[in-house]
Formats: structure tokens, C-alpha cells, sequence
């Protein structure tokens, strides 16, 4: 059976209601690695606009099986990462 991953994000929604803002990353895993830090406004997942979707569909988007990768618009720029 395929493991589920996630990239290691903590966020909360933004007050702009744009997308979600990074509170900070679980160390060991994908997000601690990257150059995101807390502040950055997460604003697309995989192209998509994320403003206004709901909770759990954000949360499914940025899940995926292990060795996968997502790609997030945030703050004008673009990082892919691996789950």
C-alpha cells in the first residue's frame, strides 16, 4: 500500500481570504527544506487558485502519495516540492 505525505506545513487561513498563510514547518520534512518561511501567503496549489475553497479540499490538495510533488503559488512566486 502507497503512504500518504504531506510536505510538512503549518498554515492558517488568510485574513485577505486569498489562500492560507504559513505559520511555520515540521522540521525533518519537505517544507522545512524549502525556502518558505512564516509570513508567506500560499495562493495556488497546482495552478489552481485556492481562494475560497474549503478546508478539506485544501487539505486533500496538499496531500499525495510519498515521492509525488505539488506545486504552490505563493506571494508571486512559484516552489514545487516533494511529498
Amino acid at each position: 500500500m502507497e503512504e500518504a505525505a504531506g510536505l510538512g506545513l503549518v498554515v492558517s487561513y488568510s485574513t485577505t481570504g486569498l489562500g492560507l498563510v504559513v505559520e511555520g514547518t515540521v522540521p525533518g520534512l519537505e517544507a522545512a527544506e524549502s525556502s518558505l518561511k512564516p509570513g508567506d501567503q500560499i495562493v495556488e496549489i497546482d495552478g489552481f487558485k485556492i481562494a475560497g475553497w474549503p478546508t478539506g479540499a485544501v487539505r486533500l490538495a496538499l496531500m499525495g502519495r510519498a515521492g509525488t510533488h505539488v506545486r504552490l503559488g505563493v506571494d508571486n512566486m512559484t516552489f514545487c516540492c516533494y511529498m
